[in-house]
C-alpha cells in the first residue's frame, strides 16, 4: 500500500489496488484502460501518502525551478488526470494540477513498492493552461 492508513480511495495504478484518495472505495484495473471520467479518481496526496523522493528526481523538478511542498500540493489540489502511458513496462500518470501560489503544474508520477514515484514535474505550457482551466470550467 502507498499510504500510511486506511481511509483512501482505492486506485489502480498497474495490477493491484494502490491506495491514495478519500473514500475508500475500489476503483477497478479497467477504469485506467478504458476511463470514464466520472469514475477515475484522483491521485490525492493528503499527508499520508508515502512519495519516494532522491537525488534523480529532485534533480529533475529542481531543473524546472520546482520544489518538493510545490508537487506535492499541486497533487493535494484535487489534480485533473490527463494520460497515461507505458514506459519500458512501467506505467506513467500525468496530473495538471495547482500549487498554493496558483503556480500550474503537470506531475509525472508512477508506483514503485509501496510509494508513489515522482518522475518529474514542469510548468504548463500555454496550450496545457487552456486545457486545464478548460477542464476546470467544465467541472473536472
Amino acid at each position: 500500500m502507498a499510504c500510511r492508513d486506511s481511509g483512501f480511495v482505492q486506485v489502480a495504478f498497474s495490477d493491484f489496488i494502490l491506495q491514495i484518495g478519500l473514500h475508500g472505495k475500489f476503483c477497478p484495473i479497467s477504469a485506467f484502460y478504458n476511463p470514464d471520467p466520472s469514475f477515475v479518481m484522483h491521485c490525492i496526496y493528503n499527508g499520508n501518502a508515502v512519495f519516494d523522493w532522491d537525488k534523480n528526481n529532485l534533480r529533475k523538478i529542481k531543473a524546472h525551478r520546482i520544489n518538493v511542498e510545490e508537487v506535492e500540493k499541486a497533487l493535494s489540489n484535487d489534480p485533473i488526470p490527463i494520460y497515461e502511458q507505458d514506459v519500458d513496462g512501467e506505467m506513467r500518470y500525468v496530473y495538471y494540477g495547482e500549487t498554493a501560489a496558483g503556480r500550474l503544474l503537470a506531475v509525472v508520477l508512477t508506483e514503485r513498492g509501496e510509494k508513489i514515484r515522482v518522475v518529474t514535474a514542469y510548468d504548463l505550457d500555454a496550450g496545457q493552461k487552456r486545457d486545464y482551466l478548460a477542464r476546470r470550467l467544465r467541472g473536472e
